[in-house]
């Protein structure tokens, strides 16, 4: 499927529990930004705009929650750009393909971005990288919550 970016004035993003553990349901924050050093290649965000940059619709295919997999995460600003990145360790007994959603939220509770990173062929106990980047909104320090996806590899 190919990959779709889109900038649009309103989307009703309802984020409220999706973004925790299929098994729970428990949202979950990444720690606050610090300084980060990479080049943007994302056009700035207008004022009230949403940044949405997804392949997958959540809950399509046969996938599971796998919070528990993430074992490190982080959400910077370069000034630029905001990425939430980390790290996926698999915690099945077979190669795994992961769906990884960062949800970007301000200060007021509100949606300025979602972007997914998928992550394929993780063998059982060894890791794999995600990163979602979106362009600096403004106003203010962002938080990224993580929604985390695993199947067995295709």
């Amino acid at each position: 499927m190919k990959r779709k970016t889109l900038t649009v004035a309103v989307l009703p993003l309802f984020l409220a529990g999706c973004f925790g553990s299929a098994e729970d349901g428990t949202p979950t924050a990444v720690p606050t930004p610090s300084a980060a050093s990479s080049s943007s290649t994302h056009e700035p965000l207008e004022p009230g705009d949403v940044y949405v940059d997804v392949d997958d619709s959540q809950g399509e295919g046969d996938y599971a929650g796998a919070l528990e997999d993430v074992v490190n995460s982080s959400c910077v600003d370069n000034g630029e750009v905001w990425t939430g990145s980390g790290t996926l360790s698999n915690s099945s007994g077979q190669d795994a393909d992961y769906r990884v959603w960062v949800a970007f939220i301000d200060p007021d509770g509100e949606t300025t971005g979602l972007v997914q990173d998928n992550v394929d062929g993780v063998a059982p106990g060894e890791t794999g990288d995600y990163s979602a980047s979106m362009p600096n909104p403004g106003g203010g320090t962002l938080t990224c919550v993580l929604r985390v996806e695993r199947r067995v590899a295709a």
